[in-house]
């Protein structure tokens, strides 16, 4: 695997992205090809853009316009360009926060008693 130069990335990234309005998003594939210069073999595509996308991530956070639509990245302009992205990245939070409800709502019996079940079914040579 590649190894890169974190501030060297996080710095072409954002200059990259400042080229790329809403009108004119770029893919993360090419996003990637174009701030690191290597080519992404098809079915490593995702292990290979995780640096890029966790320094998307992380410019987010210092506040830099990042936007996605199902085209790629882009430089908002506005905030209303933002809204979208913001919409998926909400909504992707309401349904981790349901999950976390459902795990925390699972009680220690039920979790125990689901063990005795596996157990009592290895005994009797049945796979649950």
């Amino acid at each position: 695997m590649t190894r890169y130069d974190h501030d060297a990335m996080k710095r072409a990234i954002r200059q990259e992205l400042r080229l790329h309005p809403l009108a004119e998003p770029i893919s993360m594939t090419n996003l990637h090809v174009a701030v690191t210069g290597d080519l992404v073999i098809p079915g490593r595509r995702h292990n290979m853009a995780r640096a890029t996308r966790k320094i998307i991530a992380e410019l987010r956070a210092e506040g830099c316009p990042i936007g996605f639509t199902s085209d790629g990245y882009f430089w908002a302009a506005t905030p209303e360009e933002l809204t979208g992205t913001i919409d998926r990245f909400h909504s992707s939070a309401l349904h981790s926060l349901r999950i976390v409800k459902a795990l925390r709502q699972i009680s220690s019996t039920a979790l125990a008693h689901q063990v005795r079940l596996d157990l009592d079914a290895d005994e009797q040579g049945v796979t649950p």
